[in-house]
């Protein structure tokens, strides 16, 4: 039955909008540390954009030419200082590990490395990236120091990341919520009550349970927060018609529908 629910495209968008949120508050933290005028709004907004392109990046832009055998650490600078764009799957993953262990308080590198792996299919390795990240981001948001704008856009990463962890141990469970994932789901949907994303999860997985009436109501809560343009609108309101039906819609698409590359 095709339910008009693309995985695909919610994966992208997910791990977009905690990137560009975690680009927004390397923006303020910049401005910050450097003492100076408060950041204006335009060079806010263009950090949310490169985050935006730099996700965008991760998924289109994954291959690279085969490279021979080099030592580490100047293979390793070497890619450092390379386009990111021309960098394949492992690749970026090495850079993203090193600049984590570089600077053990940024968040930022363990969120990219987790959107990699769950991208190329490596869930187990997504869920730590992802863990390491929310742990970070969470220790972040609750040092007294941290300047409220900057905590907000923390608090929205740590939402986006409990929900991509539910997603993947939702897909590992057969594509069935588990208590895990739900949890997940419900604690991402208090901490970013704004983002429908959770509720998109929580109903969809409410609807594959049989739980009609609470989809709809999940449903509801959704299409409230969605924007009215969002291309996820027709779908939740086909789906939200369907749970008011007493209909159970199948399973999503597999997070993982083509081999992963390869990188020498």
């Amino acid at each position: 039955m095709d339910t008009g629910f693309d995985l695909a495209t919610g994966v992208f968008f997910a791990v977009a909008a905690v990137v560009a949120a975690l680009s927004a508050f390397l923006v303020l933290r910049a401005y910050r540390k450097a003492a100076g005028a408060p950041p204006k709004p335009v060079w806010a907004l263009g950090g949310c954009l490169v985050g935006a392109l730099t996700a965008l990046g991760l998924y289109v832009a994954f291959g690279s030419p085969g490279r021979g055998d080099e030592p580490h650490a100047p293979r390793l600078a070497a890619l450092m200082a390379a386009d990111p764009q021309t960098l394949g799957p492992l690749e970026i993953i090495a850079v993203e590990e090193a600049k984590a262990a570089a600077d053990p308080d940024n968040p930022m590198p363990p969120f990219i490395v987790a959107a990699v792996h769950e991208q190329i299919g490596d869930v187990d390795k997504a869920l730590v990236a992802y863990d390491l990240a929310l742990r970070r981001a969470a220790r972040l948001a609750a040092d007294p120091d941290t300047p409220a704008e900057e905590r907000a856009l923390l608090i929205r990463a740590q939402g986006g990341a409990m929900s991509r962890m539910a997603s993947l141990i939702m897909a590992q469970n057969g594509g069935v919520a588990n208590e895990q994932a739900l949890g997940l789901w419900v604690a991402a949907s208090e901490l970013t009550p704004a983002n429908p994303e959770p509720y998109v999860h929580r109903a969809y997985a409410a609807a594959r349970a049989g739980q009609h009436e609470q989809a709809v109501a999940l449903w509801t809560e959704a299409l409230a927060r969605l924007p009215e343009d969002s291309p996820m609108v027709p779908m939740a309101q086909r789906l939200r018609g369907m749970s008011e039906r007493g209909e159970t819609p199948g399973p999503p698409p597999s997070l993982n529908q083509s081999p992963p590359q390869s990188t020498p």
